[in-house]
């Protein structure tokens, strides 16, 4: 008997329903594969110009990934995605911003009013650490050789509410107001800086040891990113560093390639203090150390290996005693060959390798 047309029975359909979910959850899954597999290279974004320029550029260049840290990492995990809280913050962070020096208030205002961010919200992203609303702890080292001076960080944070592996930039600006060029490595909106290295080799790093005091002086990335536009060596940079403010919650790793020198500053009983390289090293690890030597694993490790080449210093990073779960990103900066290397794109990151960059073109 010949199927009147139009008509099929009801087991076809659902075969095509269960086909059809199935080819639905067989692409859901190659997209979560994927996106578990895929290492996003870094945003890259080159400025120059006054304040308002570089403000600008970036907030045009960065504009969504800057909103998606602001409103899924900020707002909903530092804040908790209290309205309160974020406003609080906000207004909090608007105080601190008084206290920035003009170029980089400046900057921040040029680059809210380009991606339409509030002014307050862009500057929580940079003082949120200063005003007690989050903790972290990284690892860091210098290592001078003759011909070379390794300069090293492990960012080991959290994932940014899911966006670590998205979120890291590198910044290269390069003012006209006479302030130094730069190199920086950190996140979306962030006019300061994690890690800097200028045109004469002057790097730092940043690790944090306690809590911020809820202040509202000029934050410490700020701070890092200022040294580095207006100091040229270790011994410039030294005097700002000793002048920190009290509360700042902070260590810095810093290194000078040019007189292959290199420092960690840090609090210890609330006293800021100063350790220089020792059998060509210095490292930290979001503990202070005062005078005392090799007590930590990295410190530790950098001796047992003699850690005199790039290939080394990667490993030792990358090394499960040293790397952490929550490890964003890890960067080295080799100044005399004029390179940035820097492991992203999965966590913990030194575990996938790094990539090659150029520094100052």
């Amino acid at each position: 008997m010949t199927k009147p047309a139009g008509h099929e029975k009801p087991g076809a359909w659902l075969r095509r329903l269960i086909y059809g979910v199935l080819l639905v959850a067989a692409a859901g899954a190659g997209l979560v594969a994927f996106a578990l597999w895929y290492k996003p290279s870094p945003f890259q974004v080159t400025l120059t110009g006054t304040s308002d320029d570089l403000g600008a550029g970036y907030g045009r260049k960065l504009r969504t990934p800057m909103r998606l840290v602001t409103h899924f990492y900020l707002d909903r995990i530092v804040c908790q995605g209290d309205a309160k809280l974020i406003t609080a913050n906000r207004e909090a962070a608007l105080r601190s911003l008084e206290n920035w020096p003009k170029p980089y208030r400046d900057e921040l205002l040029a680059a809210a009013a380009a991606t339409q961010i509030p002014a307050g919200a862009l500057a929580f992203g940079n003082a949120f650490l200063d005003l007690g609303r989050a903790r972290a702890g990284c690892r860091s080292a210098v290592v001078s050789q003759t011909d070379s001076v390794f300069h090293a960080h492990n960012l080991d944070w959290d994932t940014l509410g899911g966006f670590g592996r998205w979120t890291t930039c590198i910044v290269r600006r390069r003012p006209t107001d006479g302030r130094l060029a730069t190199v920086s490595v950190g996140f979306p909106g962030m006019i300061g800086a994690l890690d800097v290295i200028n045109e004469q080799g002057l790097a730092l790093s940043f690790n944090q040891l306690g809590w911020g005091n809820g202040g509202t002086n000029e934050p410490v990335f700020i701070m890092l990113r200022r040294i580095a536009e207006t100091c040229p060596s270790l011994e410039a940079a030294r005097t700002h560093l000793m002048q920190a403010p009290p509360g700042m919650a902070f260590i810095i790793t810093v290194s000078d390639a040019r007189s292959g020198s290199g420092s960690v500053f840090e609090r210890v009983n609330n006293r800021l203090t100063e350790r220089t390289l020792q059998r060509s090293f210095v490292a930290a690890c979001n503990t202070a150390q005062g005078t005392n030597f090799g007590t930590t694993r990295l410190d530790q490790m950098l001796t047992k290996a003699e850690a005199n080449d790039l290939t080394a210093l990667q490993q030792i990073l990358a090394s499960p005693e040293v790397l952490l779960a929550s490890n964003i990103y890890s960067v080295i900066f080799d100044f005399h060959h004029h390179r940035l290397w820097l492991a992203s794109g999965e966590i913990p990151a030194a575990k996938g390798g790094y990539r090659e960059f150029p520094l100052f073109k």
